[in-house]
């Protein structure tokens, strides 16, 4: 029986063929009618084309075999059955894609198996066996949320939303060790009620276990002018934003040294600097309109170093010297910041005076070892 008068209901092809991509390329992701529909595919370069046909159960309408046909043969080589049973995807149609999991240069299959109002995904995912070209079923890759593999790193990476508006997550990163998946990098973020703020946590793979190797925590604030913020982050410093005429100034201080600003030696250290939030940085020369690039200044990411070192063993009270590149690296490394600026409304707008922050929403983050 010829393979159009028996199976297919509908074929998509889409131009020619799907191709399989090189080394760098995107992954080819689909989303195809839910009626029974083939999809040709050319998995590599040196292999006819595959015919992957989407059947669907009666009565909830979701994927339930997926029959896979080899060039021109007659009869299928292959059907993918007895997996987890799929959710019917947003909008009613099938997610179904083509992406190389194991950077092999060989195209394996996804489908959409759950989803969420928060963005989070996961994947029933079959990988090309080379020898029998077939599709095997990974297991492991189910587990995952989101998975993107790169292939410039030939790493998979993932994330998976908590709530809050995406601020509760983990990010993680996988690579192929004797054909299992193995984390070697995560990132998480969980919500701390008694701070209200953000803990984070940074996590890398040391002899075959994760170990925190940075710590971290992140803030929302809002600040009207003339206003001082100041938020422990650990129990020896605190983050602080001091007032000034013209905005406000980034300081990182040590409870037992308040007067010793930690981040001084955020570069550059001359110049315009990101620690200064002043309203002049988003106005133009003559104060006339917005920054339009005419003003040398930092505009809504602040990035900043602290170390508790800064005032005793680097640029201490007895320093003659201005700080060498490599005390500014070890200060970098003892910790970091980012405050990103969300809005802001400035006064002293007319030409020729020097604008001020009246009101400013931000964010920041600060990470530590």
């Amino acid at each position: 029986m010829a393979r159009a008068a028996g199976f297919l209901r509908a074929a998509v092809l889409l131009g020619a063929s799907l191709l399989a991509p090189s080394a760098s390329a995107d992954p080819l992701p689909l989303v195809v009618e839910s009626a029974d529909t083939t999809i040709t595919i050319t998995i590599h370069r040196s292999l006819p084309p595959y015919h992957l046909t989407l059947l669907h159960d009666v009565e909830s309408g979701v994927v339930n075999r997926i029959l896979v046909t080899r060039g021109d043969e007659e009869d299928p080589l292959q059907s993918l059955s007895g997996f987890p049973e799929p959710e019917r995807a947003p909008g009613g149609r099938d997610d179904f894609g083509a992406i190389d999991f194991n950077f092999d240069g060989y195209l394996d299959l996804k489908l959409l198996r759950t989803w969420g109002a928060t963005g989070n995904r996961a994947y029933l995912c079959w990988l090309f066996n080379r020898k029998t070209g077939t599709f095997v079923f990974e297991p492991s890759l189910l587990e995952l949320g989101n998975p993107t593999p790169d292939s410039a790193k030939k790493a998979i990476t993932t994330r998976s939303n908590g709530g809050m508006a995406g601020q509760v997550y983990t990010e993680a990163t996988y690579v192929w060790e004797s054909g299992a998946l193995a984390m070697t990098h995560r990132e998480r973020q969980e919500w701390n009620e008694a701070r209200k703020a953000f803990d984070r946590f940074i996590e890398e793979r040391k002899n075959g276990q994760l170990v925190v190797v940075r710590r971290g925590v992140r803030f929302d604030a809002e600040l009207t002018e003339g206003e001082r913020f100041t938020f422990d982050v650990t129990d020896r410093i605190y983050f602080e934003l001091d007032p000034d005429p013209e905005g406000w100034q980034i300081a990182v201080r040590a409870a037992d040294r308040p007067g010793e600003n930690l981040a001084r030696l955020t570069p550059p250290l001359h110049g315009p600097n990101p620690r200064q939030l002043w309203g002049w940085h988003f106005r133009n020369a003559d104060n006339t309109g917005p920054n339009d690039g005419s003003v040398n200044a930092p505009q809504t990411d602040r990035p900043f170093i602290f170390s508790e070192q800064v005032g005793r063993t680097i640029q201490g009270p007895g320093s003659d010297r201005g700080p060498t590149i490599e005390e500014i690296e070890a200060v970098e490394r003892d910790g970091s910041g980012m405050l990103m600026i969300e809005d802001l409304k400035l006064g002293n707008l007319g030409r020729g005076q020097r604008a001020s922050i009246r009101w400013i929403r931000f964010h920041v983050i600060l990470e530590y070892p």
